[in-house]
């Protein structure tokens, strides 16, 4: 049994838990589609129906793209996604900027909060 069809067999053992007439567990949903040759696909989506505790911090990383491509408007709109997106962070939150073209490039020794980046 290939892992696909292994992965749909417990899809679909999960989705008929319940008995025929039930509906679907709250946060699945399942999309099945089958090829004219036979063969079959299929998306699971799995949600957790329970919100977790909030997070006092976050660590982000951003990758911010310094290609040559990136320049006028291009550059000057990146940057003014970059500096909206930190002014949303919270005082807690930490950021790594890395400056990405041919190579990864860390634009600071580490994490920073977001007011420093």
């Amino acid at each position: 049994m290939t892992l696909g069809r292994f992965l749909l067999s417990i899809a679909f053992l999960a989705m008929a838990v319940g008995g025929a007439s039930a509906a679907p567990p709250a946060g699945a949903h399942l999309s099945t589609f089958e090829k004219s040759t036979g063969e079959t696909y299929f998306a699971l989506s799995l949600s957790p129906t329970v919100k977790p505790a909030a997070a006092k911090s976050h660590d982000l990383v951003v990758l911010f793209d310094t290609s040559a491509s990136q320049t006028g408007v291009f550059r000057d709109d990146s940057l003014t996604a970059l500096k909206s997106m930190l002014s949303v962070l919270g005082t807690e939150d930490r950021v790594h900027l890395v400056a990405v073209d041919l190579n990864a490039v860390p634009m600071m020794p580490g994490f920073v909060g977001a007011n420093n980046a």
